[in-house]
């Protein structure tokens, strides 16, 4: 359980990270469609575990689950 509970956590604040990063305009600030993306998939990865969100990573939409993979790459 406690495995589970750092996992949501750590997607909690990748969302969390997101959607910060992209209304300072510091990633996508040159691409609206990746910016409204880049908000929208954090929004959805900060409700992982309610009862009115997210259940699972994997239920995200294809293009949320690339412009995320695409996020993660610009900050390694």
């Amino acid at each position: 359980m406690e495995t589970e509970s750092n996992y949501v956590k750590q997607v909690v604040a990748l969302g969390r990270k997101m959607i910060t990063l992209a209304e300072n305009n510091e990633v996508f600030a040159d691409d609206d469609a990746k910016w409204n993306q880049c908000v929208v998939a954090g929004n959805k990865l900060v409700t992982l575990g309610t009862p009115w969100g997210l259940q699972r990573v994997e239920d995200l939409p294809k293009e949320l689950k690339q412009i995320t993979t695409e996020f993660i790459e610009i900050q390694k």
